[in-house]
């Protein structure tokens, strides 16, 4: 070894003693970062949850407080929607093999979860579940007024939206498409419950000559009733399409292999148009109208892309409107409501209030992972309340949050745990190093530093007399 070299590893050996001496050590497998992903908000624009990466965020007391999966008993990221009824959670459980995380001892065994719906309380806490129609294909929420509907498609294809009662799931309303993306058009941002359901689907269209076209299927659905449309796109197949609802309006993202078009579905009329207004290359967040324009995030910077003139819609250049943060996700505020936009940079959430720098320089969050609080685990108990710990001691832990107790006390498990749990796994890797040991350690290598000096000198010293020779 060269002196240089054997200096910087010893270097690197007394930095890796010093992080010992600071008690039992957490080994991790970690996922993605913890990120804000959306908000879900009432009828009238208030916050009422957070969605992360890994779990929920709801306000209890004043303070924002994290709701583990292993409530749901499902995947990290659900399918999740509000109720404006009860401000109700409604998250959709997907038919998985699912093992609560726990000690590698007592491994938990592979459960098949059901595909369900899971309701939870405003506070997060557990309320019932609401099992699946059987013979789907494909299923969904729609964050329909007053209460959710559920959206399921069939083989045939066929799409079904059914209501929940205290009887079972009943048909709402049928369409004969397999739809891939509905939302819910209020007819006004005043009236809760007063509106219908779009669906779309974007079909491959078959050119006589030329590439394959994509066409989009549109329904709208009303309680027992629908009515299909169609619409040229004009983009190459295949495609798949996401509806979104700002400032009343409907809008539609068709998104290739390639490119995100964003464009405006006029449904005022007695048959919708199509007017395209912005390509990208792909990920485009959803568009959002506010103070006559339509803004987008792309590659993390919030910008606007068209412009409302004279009561039409004209296309301009993307043009950077905000680029101090990473942005993540633009959201339309509910019922169309433009007051309440929202939007994600990274770890944080803000009121999207442009004309020119969304958010303002200096707005304080509506919400950041920093301010979270530990879960609830009230009524959790088993293999849930320990894999609900494992999940906020992840998230805390990538957070820089504290942890706070282990609701689990005593440790169940010193070794290892089993890397195919649900859960990212911390296991303890060694016990506490006590400062004699450290500092016999230090000397050693001090000593060895001394070393590798003394003979660096030694073969300059050979180096000088050998030149001097020559």
């Amino acid at each position: 070894l060269q002196s240089w070299s054997l200096t910087q590893v010893l270097l690197a050996m007394l930095g890796g003693l010093a992080g010992l001496v600071e008690g039992p050590q957490l080994a991790w497998a970690h996922g993605s970062p913890p990120a804000a992903l959306g908000g879900l908000q009432t009828p009238t624009g208030q916050l009422a949850a957070v969605q992360l990466n890994r779990g929920l965020a709801v306000p209890q007391a004043g303070q924002w407080r994290f709701v583990c999966p292993s409530r749901w008993a499902g995947q990290p990221q659900p399918d999740v929607v509000l109720s404006a009824e009860d401000q109700s959670l409604w998250l959709l459980r997907t038919l998985a093999d699912w093992r609560p995380p726990g000690p590698a001892e007592s491994p938990a065994p592979t459960q098949v979860v059901p595909a369900s719906v899971q309701v939870l309380a405003p506070d997060g806490h557990w309320l019932q579940s609401l099992p699946l129609p059987s013979g789907l294909e494909g299923a969904g929420l729609v964050a329909a007024a007053p209460k959710p509907l559920l959206l399921t498609v069939q083989s045939g294809p066929t799409t079904t939206l059914w209501s929940a009662s205290s009887t079972g799931w009943q048909v709402w309303a049928q369409a004969p498409m397999a739809a891939q993306s509905a939302v819910y058009l209020p007819a006004s941002t005043e009236q809760v419950g007063d509106g219908g359901v779009w669906l779309a689907q974007a079909l491959t269209t078959t050119a006589a000559t030329g590439p394959d076209m994509v066409s989009l299927q549109l329904a709208q659905m009303g309680a027992a009733s629908s009515v299909v449309y169609d619409l040229s796109v004009g983009v190459a197949a295949p495609a798949t399409v996401r509806l979104t609802v700002s400032a009343g309006q409907l809008w539609a993202t068709v998104r290739t292999a390639t490119s995100d078009q964003v464009g405006l579905l006029d449904v005022s009329g007695p048959d919708p148009t199509w007017q395209p207004l912005f390509a990208d290359a792909p990920p485009l967040s959803e568009p959002v109208v506010y103070a006559g324009k339509l803004w987008i995030t792309r590659a993390g910077v919030i910008g606007s892309v068209a412009v409302l003139d004279q009561g039409s819609w004209q296309a301009q250049p993307f043009a950077v409107a905000d680029n101090r943060r990473w942005y993540t996700c633009l959201q339309p505020g509910p019922l169309g409501q433009v007051s309440s936009n929202l939007t994600c940079a990274r770890t944080q959430l803000f009121v999207f209030a442009p004309p020119e720098a969304p958010p303002a320089a200096g707005q304080a969050p509506l919400f950041e992972i920093l301010a979270l609080q530990p879960p609830d685990y009230t009524g959790l108990a088993g293999s849930l309340l320990y894999g609900c710990w494992l999940e906020w001691l992840d998230l805390a832990t990538d957070s820089g949050l504290n942890p706070g107790t282990d609701p689990t006390q005593p440790v169940v498990s010193t070794k290892k745990h089993d890397p195919g749990s649900a859960a990212c796994q911390a296991a303890r890797v060694g016990p506490r190093l006590a400062w004699p040991t450290v500092l016999s350690l230090s000397a050693v290598v001090v000593i060895l530093l001394g070393w590798g000096r003394l003979a660096a000198q030694g073969r300059g010293s050979v180096g000088k007399r050998r030149g001097a020779a020559t």
